[in-house]
């Protein structure tokens, strides 16, 4: 099953025409736009309210395309979750913040092009008529031209709906809760703040339900294992040991 914007907007049709403040009945009021609206405000929440493994997106290769210290990321990116340079062997990144990025840039101190520092960047608005372009890398050096530089692994942020057939990009195990989420919007927005059906409220009551206490257990089962432990103390110790007990001899301490 995929649910679509129609279908969203069916579940929240009755809520927002029910004499609230955002009644759609009224004379002159337009209900798609206001649906639509409150639809894709309860998606972008939806998907920022927790870090769903289903938002995490296949990887994907950036290229530097050379003479250029900014760099596009993905246009559905939301959240970095790791990165590794295509070539780890000889080149490196680290990210970090901003200040260093731009005390790094300030330095007259030369450093090996293959090694660089990043750090992601929220461009602002360019036009009033227009939301906010994609973040994107800021890099110290200026790289040289190389394709498929960068792996980076990410979560995507909501797609917004708009045509009635548009399908959301969520698992279907998720449908029945991003609905009641439009639900909650929908209910919340369309009554008078302060009494106790406000939108706070009606999501506080939605995220410590069983919804989505079912959700999260589905979406936690998306992958239920990462493996034995790794990089702890006594690794550090013993490099070669493992987590997991392959003999039934203990392990030697140090002379």
């Amino acid at each position: 099953m995929t649910i679509t914007l129609d279908d969203l907007q069916s579940y929240i049709k009755h809520v927002l025409s029910g004499g609230g403040r955002l009644d759609t009945s009224l004379p002159g009021s337009d209900a798609d736009a206001v649906e639509k609206g409150v639809i894709n405000q309860a998606g972008r929440w939806f998907f920022s309210c927790h870090q769903w493994n289903f938002r995490e997106a296949p990887p994907v290769s950036i290229d530097f395309p050379g003479s250029q210290d900014q760099i596009d990321l993905p246009v559905d990116f939301g959240e970095m979750v790791t990165y590794q340079m295509t070539s780890g062997l000889t080149y490196g990144i680290q990210f970090t913040t901003p200040a260093k990025v731009a005390e790094m840039r300030a330095t007259t101190v030369t450093v090996a092009t293959y090694q660089h520092w990043a750090t992601i960047v929220q461009p602002s608005q360019q036009s009033p008529t227009e939301g906010m372009p994609p973040p994107h890398l800021e890099v110290w050096p200026v790289p040289t031209a190389q394709e498929d530089a960068l792996t980076i692994w990410y979560r995507r942020k909501w797609a917004e709906l708009d045509a009635t057939t548009d399908a959301a990009n969520v698992p279907d195990y998720a449908e029945f809760a991003l609905a009641m989420t439009c639900r909650a919007f929908a209910s919340g927005l369309s009554e008078e703040y302060g009494n106790e059906r406000d939108i706070e409220s009606e999501l506080n009551k939605l995220v410590g339900g069983h919804v989505f206490d079912a959700l999260r257990t589905a979406d936690g089962l998306l992958q239920s294992d990462y493996g034995p432990m790794t990089n702890g103390a006594i690794q550090l110790l013993y490099p070669q040991a493992s987590w997991v007990n392959r003999s039934a001899s203990p392990v030697s301490g140090p002379a």
